[in-house]
């Protein structure tokens, strides 16, 4: 329950961030700006994250958790209004699955390797879990695959020193997996720049879908594939 009260100010950070990104984008008619942008402020919140540590104080974990809400929320609808901007309509769906595919096989990949990261720097530990005292039961605990999920059993070791030194281990392996997850969002900064920076049209698109061919329908009238309707933003 703590851990999601904690992250409820990234949680509202993000939507704020999105709905002000998209008003900016039907204001000014631009999406580059929001994807440069919003990757940057990502990396950096990433980069924040970094310097966490075992004493790190409420107020700056939460400072950093709006820089990365910040970054986040930009870049909820502006990739996906540049990829529907600069794809020919006939191609919008498919380009919308790709990204909506592409986004969601990236997050979980990430996930995965990121415990991969967490799981290993946990192993690295385990050597100076074992110098300060923890005990072989809890020392096992403590690594691999159980690290994450045993974190609770930190609050049952009665020795401070001893408590330090396992929270000490967890922020470092943490540290090593924000150190992947800004790497990762630099390159998202460096990708942004080559969006093409053309400007949203005031004229609303629509494409029509279907399964007739561009022969003739029941009424006898030759169709277009696909059929193109323009209307104005104000209607």
């Amino acid at each position: 329950m703590r851990s999601g009260i904690l992250l409820l100010p990234l949680c509202v950070t993000e939507g704020v961030a999105g709905l002000i990104g998209g008003i900016l984008m039907h204001q000014f008619h631009a999406h580059k700006e929001l994807c440069v942008g919003g990757s940057a402020i990502l990396a950096l919140g990433a980069g924040l994250y970094i310097s966490l540590g075992a004493s790190t104080s409420l107020a700056k974990f939460i400072v950093f958790e709006l820089v990365g809400g910040i970054g986040s929320g930009l870049l909820f609808s502006a990739p996906l209004i540049a990829i529907q901007n600069e794809t020919p309509q006939e191609h919008v769906a498919t380009a919308t699955a790709t990204q909506s595919f592409v986004r969601t096989t990236a997050t979980a990949i990430g996930v995965v390797i990121g415990g991969i990261i967490f799981q290993n720097s946990m192993v690295e530990r385990a050597m100076d879990l074992k110098r300060a005292g923890i005990s072989e039961e809890l020392l096992n605990k403590f690594s691999g695959a159980d690290a994450a999920a045993n974190i609770g059993l930190i609050g049952t070791i009665k020795d401070p020193a001893q408590a330090l030194a396992v929270k000490e281990a967890f922020a470092w392996s943490i540290r090593n997996m924000w150190i992947f997850y800004t790497c990762v969002a630099v390159l998202g900064v460096i990708a942004a720049f080559f969006i093409r920076g053309s400007r949203l049209s005031s004229e609303h698109v629509e494409t029509r879908t279907g399964l007739l061919t561009p022969e003739k329908n029941r009424s006898g009238l030759e169709l277009s594939a696909p059929t193109l309707h323009t209307l104005s933003v104000d209607q």
